[in-house]
Order: C-alpha cells, then sequence, then structure tokens
C-alpha cells in the first residue's frame, strides 16, 4: 500500500533522521501539530513501510565531547538522586565555592548539551559555569588533603592557614577566618 506524503510527513521524517529518539512532543512544537496527532502520522508511516525501523550507532567514546559543568542548587536542595538518572552524567562532585556541585558529563554534540542544560534546570539544578575537558592527566596521584586548595566560601580567596568550618542546611563551608565565618552568617543565614 502506498501512501502520499504531506508536508508535515516530511518535517517529520527529517526530524526523525536526525535525532531517531525524540519525543513526540518535542515533533509537536516544532512542526505545529499536536502530540497524539503526530503519533498518528508515524504509526500510519510505519505501518506502510516509509519508516522501517530506528537504528543505533555506536561512535568510538573518543567522538564523545566531555564537559565540566559547575552549577547550584535552587533553595540548597540536593536532588543527587535525580542526578543519578541522568545518562550522560559520568561524575558528581560536591564542592565549596561559587557552586555546590560539580557534574562530568559526555555528550555527542552541542544540542545534547543543551537539552542537559534543560533537564539540570527542570530538576532545580542551576548552571553557573561549562568548562570543555581538552584532555586527561593520568599520571596525577592522589592529593593529600593540606595540599589541596580550598577556597574560602566567603570571600573566595585560598585558604592557606587554618580552616574555619560552618555546618548549614547546604553542607558544610569552608572560611580562611573567623570574620569571613561571621560574614557570611550575617549575610546569608540570619537573613533567613
Amino acid at each position: 500500500m502506498s501512501i502520499k506524503l504531506d508536508e508535515i510527513d516530511i518535517k517529520i521524517l527529517n526530524i526523525l533522521k536526525g535525532k531517531a529518539r525524540i519525543s513526540n512532543r518535542k515533533i509537536a512544537s516544532m512542526t505545529g501539530i499536536s502530540v497524539p496527532t503526530v503519533g498518528e502520522r508515524i504509526k500510519r508511516m510505519e505501518i506502510n513501510g516509509i519508516i522501517k525501523g530506528y537504528t543505533v550507532i555506536v561512535g568510538d567514546e573518543s567522538d564523545l565531547l566531555e564537559f565540566l559543568i559547575i552549577g547550584k542548587w535552587i533553595d540548597g536542595r540536593k536532588n543527587g538522586v535525580k542526578l543519578e538518572k541522568i545518562k550522560v552524567i559520568d561524575e558528581k562532585y560536591t564542592v565549596t565555592g561559587k557552586g555546590d556541585t560539580i557534574i562530568s558529563v559526555k555528550i555527542n554534540n552541542k544540542e545534547e548539551l543543551g537539552d542537559l542544560i534543560e533537564e539540570l534546570n527542570k530538576i532545580k539544578f542551576i548552571v553557573i559555569d561549562i568548562y570543555p575537558v581538552i584532555s586527561h592527566n593520568t599520571n596525577v596521584k592522589s592529593i593529600t588533603a593540606g595540599r589541596m586548595s580550598i577556597k574560602c566560601s566567603y570571600c573566595d580567596n585560598n585558604i592557606t592557614g587554618n580552616v574555619f568550618k560552618l555546618k548549614t542546611v547546604n553542607g558544610t563551608r569552608f572560611f580562611c577566618c573567623n570574620t569571613c565565618r561571621e560574614g557570611y552568617i550575617a549575610r546569608y543565614i540570619e537573613k533567613k
């Protein structure tokens, strides 16, 4: 049985050629038709042999782009469990400084990076900075705590001497001096 494809069918096919796993909802927003109509059109094209299947093309891992994303949870929410469910996240670190979390991601293209940022925003994780990973140094040995660089949570200077700590709802914060610790309390904790 042969069917005639209209302009919308061709748009749907072109979208699916570019990204076969795209949701019907996204296709609907891109074509201006309803989600059920997208589903019906795709099903009709499958039944009539226009769409014969979907495939996965496995690339070499070296084809993947790797980024470090520094971000912060809105209202101090720690939704680590939700981060674990995002497949492109390779590693996750809790840190102090401008953000409270660094995630390492491996993706195929910039479009996937945009999709990831949208997904992170939905779970109340705000992206502060994105850094592309240029190379890995596999000769790095573990760093002792005494040599690790820690930034003050208030003034952002490196802590070189004694570390002043403060446990908050959002985790432990580190300070270079008691003045910064007290300033942090006055600015961020006493306001609440």
